[in-house]
């Protein structure tokens, strides 16, 4: 078992967990023979608390991101890239391992990284990169890694995400890889499509803007091997951002995609979470305004209408899009602290025996607690057509997204018409329009002139009308 964590100091660090899980292992088979008891006289100090895991993997601090590690996501298995960006050939691939995770920060960098780096320094792997282990190169804590006999941990790949304008790079704060092709990839063949969609991703900034990317665009994916005449040292690419869409106010905290619809995706921000579609360039479900701050969510891994969005006051909001779309359908109290993540058990996990019909959430929160529920069957299970009706709704949300931008575009080309055409009647008939303007203006005063001898009437016969109910007062007092 590995463990891979991003740093404040923009490096990542590779821990095993192989020999501290053997020993957690040994300790419960003991702890099984001796009927269950765990007390530390009869275990033992050494058996009761586990040794510190030592990191086995520190990356090289002048190679890595130039501030902290924002987000890390780990490549699936049968995407894995070279040292060029491109989808290595099935047969380089091992079904089921992925040696390959992807990390952004707020210096503009996605950077890929690969826990093999040890045997493509050494050129054991040529078909990710040429051997790149340079001697004389530092290691994190200043010292010559050739004289301490290590390799340096280097980024297999690079890319620059700059705005479009051409001026400034991304905060990049949030990653999330996009499964499936959006429009850009639409007019292609379907094993171009599939290779595209393998490469593209979402990102988030601190801006509060979404980026949609590729890290390969103008490739041929799925070649595997480098072009003639390129050279495949691992250089930075250029960037490689597709379009950019105002997301929300503040920095996102959450972005993920759906495990039912591979081109929705959800995006939460501190007062409210959107629907993103891929090939909409903006949102297509936007939530009302939260009266507290939002701190993360996640999408039911059983339910595809459901979604779980954790706020500052430790609650978290329930929301059923079967049931309603313009508030929450229930709240769970969760902790009394504020709520940092949450994530729900693996699919593979949750397919064990001991997990069998279970649906586990962990929440952590600002303390440093972690709490694992066992979500409700309401809530775990799926009412009959759920993903159809689900799917309705989004294609519905969607069709407004677009009659609402045809609309706009409509009365901007009406808007266009009738300026053509007033500058074509100036052009031809500069002192006739200059004549119905004088016209115009007469018009208008005369009809303020009457405005005003109207309301000098009205306000005539009301005075009238008041003096006689008041003579009409004093007569019935006299009497």
């Amino acid at each position: 078992m590995l463990v891979v964590a991003g740093l404040l100091s923009g490096q990542v660090a590779l821990w095993d967990m192989e020999d501290s899980m053997h020993l957690l292992r040994q300790r419960r088979r003991r702890n099984n023979r001796k009927g269950g008891h765990t007390d530390a006289k009869e275990l033992g100090d050494e058996e009761v608390d586990l040794p510190p895991v030592d990191i086995a993997a520190l990356s090289s601090i002048d190679a890595s991101h130039k501030r902290m590690v924002a987000d890390l996501v780990w490549l699936p298995w049968d995407t894995q890239i070279n040292s060029r960006g491109r989808l290595l050939d099935e047969d380089k691939l091992i079904e089921g391992k992925s040696y390959q995770f992807l990390t952004v920060a707020s210096d503009g960098q996605l950077l890929v990284w690969d826990i093999r780096y040890e045997y493509i320094m050494q050129g054991n792997m040529p078909w990710l990169a040429k051997p790149r282990a340079k001697p004389g190169t530092q290691s994190s804590d200043g010292e010559n890694d050739d004289k301490k006999g290590k390799i340096p941990w280097l980024p297999l790949y690079r890319s620059h995400l700059k705005r479009l304008e051409g001026v400034g790079e991304l905060s990049l704060c949030r990653l999330c890889l996009a499964a499936s092709g959006g429009e850009e990839t639409s007019s292609a063949d379907p094993d171009q499509r599939s290779s595209a969609a393998k490469t593209q991703f979402f990102c988030a900034t601190e801006e509060g803007d979404l980026v949609f990317g590729d890290w390969q665009p103008g490739n041929a994916a799925g070649s595997g091997q480098p072009a003639e005449g390129e050279e495949d040292d691992g250089v930075d690419v250029p960037e490689c951002v597709l379009w950019t869409a105002k997301d929300h106010s503040r920095p996102c905290v959450s972005l993920q995609q759906s495990p039912f619809f591979e081109e929705v995706f959800l995006s939460v921000g501190d007062w409210s979470f959107q629907l993103w579609k891929l090939g909409v360039q903006k949102p297509i479900f936007s939530s009302p305004i939260s009266d507290a701050y939002l701190t993360n969510g996640r999408w039911s891994p059983s339910r595809p209408a459901v979604l779980f969005i954790s706020r500052i006051d430790g609650s978290i909001d329930v929301w059923d899009f079967t049931d309603t779309s313009y508030r929450h359908s229930q709240r769970l109290n969760a902790s009394p602290n504020r709520i940092t993540s949450i994530e729900f058990l693996s699919a593979d996990a949750a397919g064990r025996k001991e997990n069998s019909g279970r649906q586990l959430l962990a929440v952590g929160d600002s303390g440093g607690n972690l709490h694992v529920f066992d979500i409700p069957r309401p809530l775990g299970r799926p009412i009959p057509s759920e993903k159809i009706i689900m799917g309705s709704f989004l294609e519905k949300e969607t069709s407004k997204v677009f009659s609402s931008g045809t609309t706009s575009q409509a009365s901007g080309d009406e808007e266009g018409q009738d300026d053509d055409g007033k500058e074509r009647q100036d052009e031809g008939a500069g002192g006739a329009v200059r004549e119905d303007e004088k016209a115009t203006d007469g018009v208008g005063r005369a009809d303020e002139q009457i405005d005003d001898e109207e309301a000098m009437q009205v306000q005539l016969a009301y005075e009238e009308l008041e003096k006689q109910f008041l003579e009409g007062l004093d007569g019935k007092e006299d009497n």
